[in-house]
C-alpha cells in the first residue's frame, strides 16, 4: 500500500476576500487601484463560514476606520508608487504597550 498524490490539494473550509468588479474601469486613477489591490490581504480563510468571518472583521475593524477594507502598514505604504500613496490617509493609534502607531487606510469608493 502506498500513497497515491493528489492532482488537485483538497481543502476544507470557508474563505471571504474582496474583490474588484468591472466598475474600476470608470476611476482615472484605476492603475492605482489595482497596484493597491495587489499589495493588500485579499483572502481571509477559516475552518468554519463563522472562523472566516471572525478574521474578517478583526482585520478590516481592528482600528474601526474604513469599512470592510484592511489598514495598511508603514513598510507596505512605503512599497507603493506616489499615485497609490496618494489614496491613502494616515491615523495614529495606541497598541497594547500605550505607544503611538501609525496605519494608513485607503480612500476608494466601494
Amino acid at each position: 500500500m502506498g500513497y497515491i498524490e493528489l492532482k488537485k490539494p483538497i481543502r476544507h473550509g470557508w474563505f471571504k476576500e474582496i474583490i474588484i468588479t468591472h466598475k474600476v474601469e470608470r476611476y482615472k486613477n484605476k492603475a492605482a487601484i489595482l497596484e493597491v489591490y495587489d499589495k493588500i490581504e485579499k483572502i481571509f480563510w477559516g475552518r468554519t463560514k463563522e472562523e472566516a468571518q471572525k478574521k474578517w472583521l478583526h482585520q478590516t475593524s481592528k482600528h474601526l476606520i474604513y469599512k470592510d477594507f484592511p489598514t495598511t502598514s508603514k513598510r507596505q505604504f512605503n512599497k507603493l508608487s506616489f499615485r497609490a500613496q496618494c489614496m491613502y490617509t494616515p491615523f495614529y493609534y495606541k497598541n497594547e504597550r500605550k505607544k503611538l502607531k501609525l496605519r494608513f487606510y485607503i480612500r476608494i469608493s466601494k
